[in-house]
């Protein structure tokens, strides 16, 4: 059965809106001059502070250590020549504090690392609530939908309602006379009419064909007008039936699209609120300072704080759990790369399912009875279609995943 108008904004409201209720239009236009204007510089801009950050305390920490070094070689050769006992213990003793102060900083750098990882996982988490859900693609993907069903109903063909009460009334006369009929008018009956979700494909459309060929066959001479006007709906019922069974194919996807979104979306909302936990973080603070926050600098703010929430929590997680402090991490990490992942592999099969209804167009785009409508619906896939490449980048999420945390 084809997929009402409804139920097709039904998916494209939990695709595009997948994260949250904001309705606030994105792009991903370029960003040469710095400023803040949309959610990936925001979360781009704060990315790169990190980034910053760490390479500046990483330079610092890798010349103490180099001078450390140093340091080691100059004692090991004074302890060489040294013969006073004394001084070669004071010289033994500033060995042993020098070594000390040289694992202090790799064990600093290392933690560095998962500082910065963790904020990065952070960062990244977060700024799902807001850049995964655009209200400008599923503007454009409503427009496109809602053109895809007109294309699809027979009813908005000029003549054919008209035509229809015709043949519908036919249909009720003979049914008591002819079994296929008797069915074909029930399900009639049951739908409404055509536009009313009567599918154009299956069974339905067998007994459908077959009640229009005994209609058309059963004109007088008399009738040469209405036989030749229904045998033009007839061949239109036709095509738009082929048109409905080869759109179906396509949209059978997004069942399968609804289904993993709805499971990537409960991860999501459970890795916020453990992470939330962890960083005390306050749901109702969140939404104010981010989510409905409509000042990209001062959502650059907020995420600059979490940052800091987030460093402080990896420092005190590794003094008190010294042995284990790491695994935790690793493990939120994973979770948030793995949505990145999953995400960019899902946006893909929406991708595909965008160039499939463009092979799909350009299939039915010289057809006499419906090329109009076609030509039509093709300027709003293009619209859509724009509108996803401005917002959605497959590839770059699945690249971006595999490269947003650092190794030590």
């Amino acid at each position: 059965m084809t997929i009402s108008l409804n139920r097709k904004a039904t998916y494209l409201a939990i695709i595009f809106c997948l994260f949250g209720s904001s309705i606030l239009a994105q792009t991903s236009t370029s960003n040469p001059s710095g400023r803040l204007e949309n959610d990936k510089d925001v979360r781009e801009s704060a990315l790169q502070q990190i980034e910053q950050e760490r390479e500046e305390n990483n330079e610092e920490l890798t010349k103490m250590i180099d001078e450390l070094d140093q340091r080691i070689k100059i004692l090991d050769k004074t302890l060489e020549r040294e013969r006073d006992a004394e001084t070669k213990v004071e010289r033994l003793v500033e060995r042993v504090q020098t070594l000390e102060a040289i694992q202090r900083a790799i064990n600093q750098k290392e933690l560095n690392v998962y500082q910065r990882n963790y904020q990065s996982a952070i960062i990244n988490l977060v700024s799902m609530e807001r850049e995964l859900k655009p209200l400008i693609l599923f503007n454009s993907s409503r427009e496109f939908f809602s053109g895809l069903t007109d294309v699809s109903n027979p009813m908005r063909y000029e003549g054919y309602e008209q035509w229809f009460k015709t043949f519908k009334s036919y249909v009720s006369r003979n049914k008591n006379r002819d079994p296929g009929l008797n069915i074909l008018n029930n399900l009639i009956t049951i739908s409404g009419n055509l536009a009313q979700g009567a599918p154009l494909t299956g069974p339905f459309t067998q007994v459908l064909f077959s009640g229009m060929s005994q209609f058309i066959e059963g004109l007088g001479s008399r009738q040469r007008d209405l036989k030749t006007k229904s045998e033009k709906m007839f061949q239109l019922t036709v095509v738009l039936s082929q048109f409905t069974h080869e759109q179906q194919m396509i949209e059978n996807e997004w069942e399968s699209i609804n289904a993993e979104l709805e499971e990537l979306k409960k991860l999501h909302e459970n890795s916020l609120q453990e992470n939330f936990a962890k960083l005390n973080i306050e749901q109702q603070s969140f939404q104010r300072d981010f989510t409905r926050q409509n000042d990209a600098k001062r959502r650059l703010d907020y995420l600059n704080t979490l940052t800091k929430l987030a460093e402080k929590h990896v420092e005190g997680r590794k003094k008190s759990n010294p042995d284990r402090w790491k695994e935790e991490y690793y493990y939120e990490m994973s979770v948030v790369q793995s949505l990145k992942i999953r995400f960019g592999n899902i946006t893909s099969r929406i991708k595909e399912n965008i160039k499939m209804y463009d092979e799909l167009l350009k299939k039915f785009e010289n057809d006499p009875l419906i090329k109009s409508k076609i030509i039509s619906l093709q300027g709003k896939l293009a619209h859509m279609d724009d509108a996803f490449d401005k917002t959605f980048n497959p590839s770059e999420y699945i690249d971006s995943a595999s490269k947003m945390y650092v190794v030590y």
